[in-house]
Parts: structure tokens; sequence; C-alpha cells
């Protein structure tokens, strides 16, 4: 209800199943394989470039993107790939690099980290945050059990030494790694969309 409140409040809402989801066949479900985190976005941006081909009323020049965990890691990839297209991004208890992900990847790379540095290297983030433009909302919470918020500090110091400034790092004490559920999430999420994008000209 959340997505749809929002969609009532003059945004416009996209979802995609990129290639690498399930239910869609075995060349849709393997299209990432060994390569997560280096063709999903490129994807997700020919689709929104592709809606809005058909659709005038779609303000390219005032793209967002949100996504949490698994999505804040592609949300925050996506703002590095591409400056150009995504304008802000509200990124909740992202992975950040996978090289450092907590859960093991190697069923999505087809091996290690030290048995293919060069695949885990192409998906990392943390090295190409110069090319951050827009603003950014980060949450986490601090009894998250999947994502510590120490990953959040990690990532705020990087972006520090990037010389990206254009961040706020929101914590929230004592909220798990669902931090959507708690209730100050959405309407903070609300507001940083209506300030950041809504009510400007990007």
């Amino acid at each position: 209800h959340q997505l749809q409140d929002l969609a009532n409040n003059g945004f416009i809402i996209v979802i995609t199943d990129a290639p690498g989801t399930e239910f869609r066949g075995r060349d849709f479900n393997r299209y990432t394989y060994g390569r997560l985190g280096q063709v999903e976005i490129d994807d997700h941006a020919h689709a929104m470039e592709q809606l809005a081909r058909d659709r005038p009323y779609m303000d390219m020049t005032r793209v967002g993107i949100m996504g949490h965990s698994m999505g804040g890691y592609f949300s925050l990839r996506a703002m590095v790939q591409r400056p150009d297209l995504y304008k802000v991004g509200h990124i909740n208890a992202p992975n950040v690099d996978p090289v450092k992900f907590r859960v093991p990847l190697e069923p999505y790379y087809g091996c290690l980290p030290n048995e293919c540095p060069d695949v885990y290297a192409a998906a990392t983030v943390t090295d190409r945050l110069d090319r951050l433009e827009g603003p950014m909302l980060i949450t986490f919470g601090t009894a998250d059990q999947h994502i510590p918020v120490s990953e959040a500090y990690r990532l705020t110091e990087a972006m520090d030494e990037a010389g990206y400034d254009a961040y706020e790092l929101d914590i929230y004490p004592g909220v798990n790694h669902l931090v959507m559920r708690d209730s100050r999430w959405y309407p903070k999420m609300v507001e940083f969309f209506e300030r950041e994008l809504k009510n400007t000209n990007r």
C-alpha cells in the first residue's frame, strides 16, 4: 500500500522483473549467472527508457530509485552506474560490496572470491563512489541481524573519501533488517522524495 500511496501522491511507480529473477524460464533465470552486479542496471535503465518513449507524462529528468537489502545494493549501483538517469536514491539496509556479503554468493557466481576475484571486483561499488551525483538517503537499523549497521558507517566513510557528501544517514536504534516496518520510515521516505524530486527541477 505504501507504493500505491506514492502513486496517489503524484509519483509514477515502476517495478521491473529483470532478467535473473525466477518464474520466467531457465534462460531468463540464468541471465545474470556469473555476472551478478554487472548487467542488471543496464536492463533496468532500458526498461525505464522504453516505458518513457510511449508515455510523455513520465519526467525522465526526475527519476528516483529505492531498494532494500540486495535491492539497496542495486539501487546504490544504479546511482553509481547511471547518474544521468537516477537522480536520487533511497537505500535501505544495503549490502555494499559482494566480496563482503555475509551470505554466500558462489551459487550466483559459480566461484568463490579467491577463485574469481575479477568477477567479484566487477560488482564492487565502493571503488566507484566518485561517480555519485544526486542526493541519497541511507537507512539502517542498529539491530539488523543480516547486515550489521557497521556497513552503514563503512559505506559513508567510503563516500566521504570519494568526495561525495550529498547523502543523509538515518539510523533507527533497536530496529532490525526490516527497517521499513518502523512507523517512522514511511513518512521520512515520502518527505525525501517529495523534497528531492517532486518539488524540485533536476
